[in-house]
């Protein structure tokens, strides 16, 4: 009984950032609900391209398609997890097929977040020429890394689900800074150590190399990094030490229940049936979806000391939303420069009426946020909202590893949600022909 009890420990915490897991194990009869933590990060984005070809050729051949995807993405997940893992750090969220990671800032931080991203640019070498049924196929990444002062928070309502997201300038630095790169490089914000250098010591390319860190051209603001002046040790990040604690927990039923029902929230539902019924390895497979991008405006991370509950109300408020249509939330992610939410309607769980379930939501989330009757529903700091919707195929399932892994979606649809939304005007929403096809005369729309 002890050992199935770890077993399921183990293969929970996966899905949560050990930040979480080792905040619950010390107090877990203690919601984790509204958990807010500020800290200083270094933050690395590592997105890579060429899965995305790769799963829309593999979605032709049916369920041999998607296995031998699921097979792809987890050797390459495995490997990148590991990497962060050695230099000191841990992968806070996943993003399709790109992740998020966090390590100790400081300039240890910073250095060890600039090892860890070269050493994953030289592991690529052996993704370039993926041979697949659906064709042989590149994969390149671009990495992004900045640090500075964060707030890591804990949103959500724990009957409909849980969420932790990562907040503050850092987060849009970090994202500039990747979008600063081309294939194969690694590009850090650079100002990013001002903060940890001697006040008399201005941020020129000798403070980088006294750092450690050889960095070439600058753009806009951001610099290449080039490579190290000295090999920096790998320090492995132990997220949680099952070895240890597994004893000290299982032990204990009524701990180890309690830890389990704090972590429960904040996995799909389906996916939890799955590992409890013993299928440890959820099964992917393509599914057709409604892709839906939120981005809203007008929280300040840095400076409001409210900011945090102002993001729990709008979150809870959305969720009631979201949850009410039938409709699961894949992701949050925040930044100064507006915040956005990933909604997914037809995965893990499907509806014949996906699209006017996710319409319709779209409707009621807008009037909620920028309507007239906003203030009523407590969320008049909201100060804009813009919604993009995309239907159609894409790969859905688990990706990662043991140690670290999520449910999520991707594909062409994810993408074109989120160009959609990018591509909305003030408190619209975009949707594709396919979509609006679909829910018919329903819905006014206006091409």
């Amino acid at each position: 009984m002890e050992k199935e009890k770890l077993a399921l420990l183990q293969s929970i915490s996966a899905y949560v950032p050990g930040l979480i897991v080792r905040q619950v194990i010390a107090a877990p009869y203690s919601s984790p609900e509204r958990l807010e933590e500020r800290m200083n990060a270094a933050l690395l984005f590592a997105d890579v391209f060429g899965f995305t070809a790769m799963s829309e050729s593999l979605a032709r051949l049916g369920k041999e398609g998607a296995e031998e995807l699921i097979r792809v993405l987890n050797v390459y997940f495995a490997t990148m997890i590991d990497l962060v893992r050695d230099y000191g750090g841990q992968v806070i969220k996943f993003g399709g097929d790109a992740i998020t990671c966090q390590f100790t800032n400081g300039q240890t931080g910073i250095l060890r977040a600039c090892a860890c991203a070269l050493a994953m640019q030289e592991k690529m070498a052996g993704f370039r020429a993926m041979e697949t049924r659906g064709g042989v196929f590149e994969l390149r990444m671009k990495i992004g890394i900045s640090a500075g002062s964060v707030l890591f928070l804990s949103v959500g309502d724990q009957q409909k689900g849980l969420e932790y997201v990562l907040v503050g300038r850092p987060l849009d630095r970090m994202a500039e800074a990747e979008h600063h790169a081309a294939a194969g490089e690694v590009v850090i914000d650079g100002a990013c150590i001002a903060d940890s250098l001697c006040a008399n010591m201005s941020v020129t390319a000798d403070a980088w190399a006294e750092l450690g860190i050889i960095v070439g051209e600058e753009r806009q603001g951001f610099l290449l990094v080039k490579g190290l002046r000295r090999a920096v040790e790998r320090v492995e990040q132990e997220e949680v030490n099952w070895d240890v604690l597994g004893d000290e927990v299982v032990k204990q039923v009524p701990l180890a229940d309690a830890v389990v029902a704090q972590l429960v929230p904040y996995l799909p539902p389906t996916v939890y049936e799955q590992i409890v019924e013993g299928q440890r390895q959820f099964v992917g497979g393509h599914r057709r979806v409604v892709s839906l991008f939120v981005n809203f405006f007008g929280l300040d991370y840095g400076s409001d000391p409210e900011a945090g509950q102002k993001l729990q109300w709008y979150f809870t408020a959305m969720q009631e939303v979201i949850h009410r249509y039938g409709g699961r939330l894949n992701r949050g992610a925040t930044g100064d420069k507006g915040s956005t939410l990933h909604l997914i309607f037809g995965a893990p769980v499907a509806h014949e009426d996906n699209e006017k379930r996710a319409v319709g939501c779209a409707l009621e989330m807008q009037q909620k946020a920028v309507g007239q009757e906003s203030e009523t529903d407590g969320l008049p700091f909201v100060t804009d909202q813009r919604i993009g919707v995309a239907s159609g195929y894409v790969f859905a399932g688990n990706v990662g590893s043991e140690r670290r892994r999520e449910y999520t979606v991707m594909g062409d649809v994810v993408n074109l949600s989120s160009r959609l939304m990018q591509a909305a005007g003030r408190g619209e929403i975009l949707m594709d022909q396919r979509t609006a096809h679909r829910v018919g005369g329903e819905v006014i729309c206006e091409e």
